[in-house]
């Protein structure tokens, strides 16, 4: 027999019933008070439906095709989940995602620059000529080798590429050094250079910019990936489902028990 915590009348709540709208590894100090607190909700709203039970004529009658209908659409729903859980393929590879991008150009516009950009602290000891022209290779690999070169003796830092908005740069030249000057910047040429202060003392600091994205031009893939992947899981689960769908319009009308007046 289940457990009853507080009634009203003849209505229940159950210590089950309970623990299902709390939330997990609670404290025991935190699950009394939230007991309490749902405790009194509980009476409230049993109460509140009294009160509407006794003012409002026929409520029952007004409502109980919503209730009915409401419940359908839940059994509905937990349908949906069933059948997405069990059936659709969730793989996306590379290649299907840069078809996507492809076959939808239009989706992936830039509407505002955006900039990818190369980040490095190289300590003042190993800046030359030759480390400065490798900061500004194209070929990502040749960068992190020479990171890896140096990182033993001169603890060197470059962070991966990234693509950042215009207001990031527009930080990173207000964090720079007076007479540093941001709208000289050029792909494949240093956006920032300057020796490194505070924590950082004896470093240059070197902000490279590698590519500009105008407004208007293709996204680059690395920036809409994400959002393909869920584009294309969104479509697979509205074809399923409809697939399901046509499946079972099919199967109630020719099924033996249904039948049109």
């Amino acid at each position: 027999m289940r457990e009853a915590v507080v009634s009203y009348k003849d209505r229940v709540l159950t210590r089950e019933e309970l623990l299902a709208h709390l939330p997990k590894n609670l404290t025991p100090a935190d699950s009394t008070r939230l007991s309490q607190d749902y405790i009194r909700r509980w009476l409230r709203e049993q109460y509140v439906l009294d009160v509407a039970s006794d003012s409002i004529a026929d409520l029952e009658g007004r409502i109980s095709w919503q209730l009915a209908d409401y419940r359908r659409k839940l059994i509905q729903l937990e349908l949906e989940r069933y059948l997405v859980g069990r059936h659709l393929d969730t793989l996306v590879t590379p290649a299907q995602i840069v078809a996507y991008q492809a076959e939808h150009p239009d989706l992936f516009l830039a509407r505002d620059y955006c900039y990818r950009v190369r980040y490095a602290e190289v300590p003042a000891t190993a800046v030359n000529p030759e480390v400065r022209t490798t900061l500004a290779s194209p070929d990502s690999a040749t960068v992190v080798a020479l990171a890896a070169q140096l990182a033993p003796e001169a603890r060197a830092l470059v962070l991966p590429e990234q693509y950042v908005p215009a207001d990031s740069l527009a930080r990173w030249q207000r964090a720079a050094p007076a007479g540093v000057v941001l709208a000289n910047a050029r792909p494949m040429g240093p956006v920032l250079a300057y020796p490194g202060r505070g924590s950082t003392p004896g470093s240059f600091h070197y902000f490279y910019l590698l590519e500009v994205i105008r407004p208007g031009n293709t996204l680059p893939l690395a920036l809409v990936a994400d959002d393909i992947y869920l584009r294309i899981l969104t479509e697979r689960r509205y074809k399923l489902l409809l697939q399901y769908e046509t499946k079972y319009t099919q199967e109630a009308e020719s099924h033996p028990d249904s039948r049109q007046y």
